[in-house]
């Protein structure tokens, strides 16, 4: 159960740091680069697309729970 959440974990890390490094260094072909803190050798390209599909889960905000509404059966 560890190694699948393992493996995804590190693809959307990965994602991401060709997210920023493609966000960083325009280039005119569809495929992400890494930047130049990044040794992927032996790793194929990754196209944009890709980048794109997994953005919404790379992007992470807490919230915690402040009380519960007055009148309502709702959290604040």
């Amino acid at each position: 159960m560890k190694r699948p959440f393992a493996t995804t974990l590190l693809s959307l890390t990965l994602a991401s740091a060709f997210i920023t490094a493609h966000a960083q260094t325009p280039t005119t072909t569809d495929t992400l680069v890494p930047n130049a803190n990044l040794k992927a050798d032996g790793m194929p390209a990754l196209p944009a697309s890709l980048a794109a599909k997994v953005a919404p889960y790379t992007e992470f905000r807490g919230h915690g729970f402040v009380d519960w509404h007055p009148k309502e059966s709702s959290m604040l």
